[in-house]
């Protein structure tokens, strides 16, 4: 039974993997989209604005629905709802028809995070639940690279209504292989020691009134907000401010994403292996690397080593945007197996919150006080992430002493 968990996980990458081809996908489609649309940059924008908004508006809903029905419906669900409305943009004439089925395929996105960390939960016994989250997370950064490399190259040689076309039969795919494959685990069968936060039997209202949870939600919004903007004005602010030509700025972001996939993975292995199953500590050490790379690269000038912007870009991706498994975690064991999809749900609220005001808040300081003020917004942000779990890990001493 526990080395079917590893074909659980695989089908959750694959599935992560294709969901999120499309969720990255109009930042290299974009010039294909201007060209023959004739649509502005800002409405490139909105497209994306567009998906995330109604995959943050689903969230809620969709960790209600799964600890209700299971994750097995619900991961054939979601891929419905996102490949569907996803394939048929393909026949968008305009950029209203584009938007409409931009943001329904949205809806499908803020499905999976909470379906795989159901699956995850009752799947793996606590010591291996951050590596596994880890590996699924992955899956979202792949799926960025793979749409930058496949997306450009299918619309040179075809067109972009191909490459949208043939993620959405990706996704059709995946629901066949989700409908043979993916099995929900028997209640009960999962006999590996729980740990203290582990918990189980309380109600949805008894789970969001922990501590613990609540200090969560206020904290973490500061990670995601420090990780929005980081990926939002990388590239530019290299090119403009430090003045790299923009193919390098472009491998400095490259970088980041790499480090940011091995950070999720790696991570996951440090809470499992060398904290024994405790989430706060590497938290802490992130956000820590995080304000110090954030540090470095607010310092860069057009004389700096090319070298500290390839080292700062990754240790920046490596830890700003290597959080997300062990958040995940966290907020599934604090709910308990029973209400893990649920209690995520309300985190991954929080957390778009975070993710939505840091790029726009980053880009308006940016404008009216400059770069280095903007990179202080988002050391700031990691000190207060670093000052909220250092407090967090205070209560949990508290409440393991006698």
């Amino acid at each position: 039974m526990q080395r079917y968990a590893w074909v659980i996980l695989f089908l959750l990458v694959v599935a992560q993997f294709v969901m999120s081809m499309g969720s990255f996908s109009y930042g290299p489609l974009a010039p294909f989209l201007r060209d023959t649309l004739n649509i502005s940059r800002g409405q490139v924008g909105t497209l994306v604005s567009l998906f995330y908004f109604t995959a943050t508006l689903a969230a809620i809903p969709a960790g209600l629905l799964v600890d209700q029905i299971g994750a097995r419906p619900m991961l054939i669900l979601c891929l419905l709802l996102e490949g569907m409305p996803y394939a048929l943009q393909a026949l968008a004439e305009n950029f209203l028809t584009l938007a409409l089925f931009s943001g329904l395929s949205g809806f499908g996105y803020g499905f999976i995070n909470q379906v795989s960390t159901k699956g995850i939960v009752t799947w793996f016994p606590p010591g291996l639940r951050a590596t596994a989250m880890g590996i699924k997370q992955a899956g979202v950064t792949f799926g960025g690279a793979a749409a930058a490399l496949l997306l450009p190259l299918i619309s040179v040689n075809y067109s972009w209504q191909m490459a949208v076309f043939t993620i959405g039969l990706l996704m059709f795919c995946m629901v066949a292989f989700a409908f043979l494959f993916y099995r929900e685990r028997p209640e009960g069968s999962l006999t590996s020691p729980r740990t203290p936060t582990d918990k189980e039997g309380m109600t949805l209202k008894e789970a969001l009134s922990q501590p613990t949870l609540l200090i969560l939600m206020v904290v973490v919004p500061f990670l995601a907000f420090s990780h929005g903007s980081s990926v939002s004005f990388l590239v530019l602010y290299l090119k403009e401010q430090v003045r790299m030509p923009v193919e390098m700025a472009g491998r400095c972001m490259t970088a980041s994403m790499v480090a940011a996939t091995l950070g999720r993975v790696v991570w996951g292995l440090v809470s499992d292996r060398v904290f024994r199953e405790d989430r706060i500590k590497p938290i802490i050490i992130i956000s820590s690397v995080g304000a110090l790379s954030t540090l470095g690269i607010a310092l860069l000038t057009p004389l700096s080593s090319r070298l500290l912007a390839y080292i700062f870009s990754a240790l920046q991706g490596f830890s700003l945007s290597g959080w997300n498994a062990l958040v995940m975690v966290l907020a599934a064991e604090l709910g308990g197996a029973k209400l893990a999809a649920s209690v995520v749900s309300v985190v991954i609220t929080v957390v778009g919150i975070g993710f939505l005001v840091g790029p726009i808040v980053f880009g308006y300081v940016a404008d009216h006080l400059g770069y280095f003020t903007s990179w202080m917004g988002v050391f700031a942000a990691s000190l207060i992430s670093i000052v909220g779990f250092t407090y967090l890990e205070f209560l949990h001493r508290k409440e393991k002493s006698p």
